[in-house]
Formats: C-alpha cells, sequence, structure tokens
C-alpha cells in the first residue's frame, strides 16, 4: 500500500506523485481512492487502492536496482537508449519481477 508523498509510476501516465487517499462515493458505492499528481502532464488522477496491481501502479525503480539489473543483463541495457519510453518501461518492469524485487 503506498503512502501520501510516495513517488510512483503509473504506466498510462508516467511518474507521478500520491497526493492524498480518499474516500469517495462513485456510482453508489463508496471506495478509496489514491489521488496521483502527475506534474509532466499537469493531472490529477483517481485510483482505487484496491486495484493497483491491475492498473500496473508501482514505486519508482531505485538507482540500486538499476545497477544490479545493469550487471544482470548487459546486452539488453546497452540497447536502452535506442528503445521508446514504453518498452523501456516494460523491459525494466519484467528484470524487476524476475529478479523477485519491488522496484
Amino acid at each position: 500500500m503506498f503512502k501520501v508523498g510516495d513517488k510512483v509510476v503509473y504506466p498510462m501516465h508516467g511518474a507521478g506523485v500520491i497526493e492524498g487517499i480518499e474516500e469517495k462515493e462513485i456510482l453508489g458505492k463508496s471506495q478509496r481512492y489514491y489521488i496521483l499528481r502527475l506534474p509532466t502532464k499537469n493531472m490529477k488522477v483517481m485510483l482505487p487502492t484496491d486495484n493497483v496491481e491491475n492498473l500496473g501502479l508501482r514505486d519508482v525503480v531505485s538507482e540500486k536496482t538499476v545497477i544490479i539489473w545493469k550487471k544482470l543483463n548487459p546486452v539488453i541495457y546497452s540497447m536502452l537508449p535506442r528503445l521508446c519510453a514504453t518498452l523501456r518501461l516494460w523491459i525494466v518492469n519484467a528484470a524487476c519481477r524476475l529478479a523477485n524485487a519491488r522496484c
């Protein structure tokens, strides 16, 4: 579970910060939502707290994880600058899951 102030990545829109956790009633159903501020797009997004895994919300990859991943996958990592941003995120996410590390 994330907390206010956590920096996260939302695959649909990019990196942001959890600004709040609020209870909202939508269509008669009361549910908790993360309020995510995405500064690069000047947006706020509400994400249901019980559905973040399906949405792909995750912590920002730490520098330590990147260093470990570089050592394990030097050929793929050397190609990263040429790949599009979406594919880079997919590769890093997959590597983190394979390494059983929380990114």
